[in-house]
């Protein structure tokens, strides 16, 4: 006869085995007094993507706007991408990436005109100033000069509104022959230009306009 009693026990033994071996997957394995830590998940995200200002204020005079001014006159952006631009300060990430690279461009843009200009104006100081050098050794000297009376009073009766330096510089035989570039001359004719609206503001001296105007219009 069977052993009902042996069959019960090996079944019960049985089950104990199988709840045991599903109990162990189950369990976090234990080592010591720490529980073992899952391996760390691989950072795919770019640097520093967490703004460090939830609400930036207006970009015209903001912190983020010196700083990139300052960076693209250091060349710290060139050859660089918008992109890469907009990752490298946690000021940046304050406003959407696509409105920084508009505003990169734009100053990024005028920065490149200025420094072209500023070339240029280089330029014509170095060509000027050994004519200028030449000219006081043997004694002309722009204030008081017949260059600049004539000048001052073209600049006086309207001659040269709406005109460009260059077109007001071919327009008499003195300002043709004063051997200046024309950025020179330019800004010759800005200063009487400057120095003309300035005086308007003088009653004196509109009414010593309205004579002049009388005079040319006569």
């Amino acid at each position: 006869m069977v052993d009902t009693g042996t069959i019960q026990k090996a079944t019960t033994t049985m089950s104990s085995r199988h709840r045991e071996k599903r109990l162990t997957k189950a369990v976090v394995t234990v080592t010591g007094d720490s529980i073992a830590q899952p391996a760390p998940m691989l950072n795919v995200n770019p640097p520093n993507p967490t703004p460090i200002e939830s609400t930036p204020g207006p970009w015209q005079n903001s912190t983020a706007k010196k700083l990139l001014h300052d960076d693209i006159l250091a060349g710290r952006t060139k050859n660089k991408s918008s992109t890469e631009v907009y990752y490298s300060r946690p000021e940046f990430q304050c406003y959407k990436r696509q409105r920084f690279t508009t505003n990169f461009r734009n100053l990024d843009k005028t920065i490149q005109a200025r420094m072209k200009c500023a070339d240029n104006t280089k330029a014509a100081y170095d060509h000027d100033l050994p004519i200028l050098q030449a000219q006081r050794a043997q004694g002309f000297h722009y204030d008081g000069s017949d260059l600049q009376k004539q000048l001052r009073r073209d600049v006086q009766e309207g001659l040269t509104d709406g005109l460009k330096p260059q077109m007001v510089r071919i327009s008499r035989q003195i300002y043709k022959e004063c051997g200046l570039s024309v950025q020179s001359f330019a800004g010759f004719l800005w200063t009487e230009r400057i120095r003309h609206e300035r005086n308007l503001q003088s009653e004196e001296y509109r009414e010593r306009m309205k004579f002049i105007n009388a005079r040319v219009d006569a």
